[in-house]
């Protein structure tokens, strides 16, 4: 079980390393895939701010790149790692000064991971629905699983979303592992395999 577990971070660390290694020579910084925390935080904690992006895109306070001159003139001066950086010192600013605050948007961004956008009814009942379902699905599949089976379950499920619960929230968020909730809402439907 070790050397299989080896294997598979050895696995991930070897598809990561082109790109890794692509940042350093580009950026001249070491980061794995992604350097854009800071803005994406920077967005979703500021005054003004709200759990969902779509409720602030538009309303022109968004400090980005793709929105503002200013802020992509910004990146081209800086360098898009110091200007990243800069924009997470920024919201971590925010996030001190603001600690009551900021803990009501991450609770209301794990409401709408959980539960979909309330502002959109539709979408919202289908969230729900998958979301009950794939809780269900897990209850009656649980006992079945073996250890290394409910640790590829849970893990994803508890661990996947925490970053969506700092970021403003956007349904695309939840696309890459919305095959895990529809997999667990089919075992709640059909019944796990071995019922």
């Amino acid at each position: 079980m070790r050397a299989r577990t080896a294997l598979t971070a050895l696995g991930i660390v070897i598809a990561c390393l082109p790109w890794a290694w692509r940042n350093y020579r580009t950026f001249d910084a070491v980061f794995l895939i992604r350097s854009n925390l800071g803005l994406e935080l920077r967005m979703g904690h500021h005054e003004g701010a709200t759990a969902a992006m779509d409720r602030m895109d538009g309303r022109g306070e968004l400090l980005h790149p793709r929105l503002l001159e200013a802020e992509a003139r910004k990146v081209r001066e800086m360098g898009e790692v110091v200007y990243m950086r800069r924009a997470g010192r920024e919201a971590s600013d925010w996030i001190r000064a603001h600690p009551v605050r900021s803990a009501e948007l991450v609770l209301a961004r794990a409401a709408l991971w959980w539960l979909g956008p309330f502002h959109d009814p539709l979408l919202a009942s289908l969230v729900i629905a998958l979301t009950v379902l794939a809780m269900v699905g897990v209850w009656r599949s649980y006992p079945l699983l073996s250890a290394p089976q409910r640790a590829a379950v849970l893990i994803p499920l508890l661990t996947y979303p925490l970053v969506y619960y700092l970021v403003a929230y956007m349904p695309a968020y939840r696309e890459p592992i919305d095959w895990l909730y529809l997999l667990l809402a089919a075992a709640a439907v059909t019944g796990p395999a071995g019922d």
